[in-house]
């Protein structure tokens, strides 16, 4: 996925281990434009309680893309609460570039960065540790 995106043009950061993810935000200063992840993530998390936790440390939420192959209703009304775009997997690439284009083209920050942290299966999530807790 992320050598697609950025074949595609756009900057992809993305973490092998949850310090690694926070790291970016916290110590690099990454500020993305977009999140894209899955609903179910390794470790037992979830997308929205990802999307959640990085919502917290940013201090605003970034448009975000949530792909899943849960229908499960309640799976499905607690992503709505975060995500701007659910899509279904696999994964539509079309689709997915159309709603990640249409989603950063909405985005009113007047920033010209494309930057995307993509949190897919292969990544792992955040913690809830924001700042200080890294080491």
């Amino acid at each position: 996925m992320a050598l697609l995106l950025k074949l595609e043009g756009y900057d992809v950061v993305g973490a092998a281990t949850r310090d690694e993810a926070m790291d970016q935000i916290a110590t690099h200063g990454i500020r993305p434009d977009l999140i894209l992840c899955d609903y179910n993530l390794p470790m037992g998390y979830t997308g929205d309680e990802i999307v959640s936790e990085i919502s917290i440390c940013l201090g605003f939420k970034p448009p975000t893309v949530m792909l899943t192959g849960d229908i499960a209703d309640k799976h499905l009304k607690r992503a709505r609460l975060v995500a701007d775009r659910i899509l279904p997997k696999p994964v539509d690439i079309d689709l997915l570039l159309d709603s990640i284009n249409s989603l950063l083209k909405q985005r009113s920050t007047g920033e010209e960065s494309s930057e995307i942290l993509d949190r897919t299966p292969t990544d792992v999530p955040l913690a809830s540790r924001c700042r200080s807790d890294i080491r």
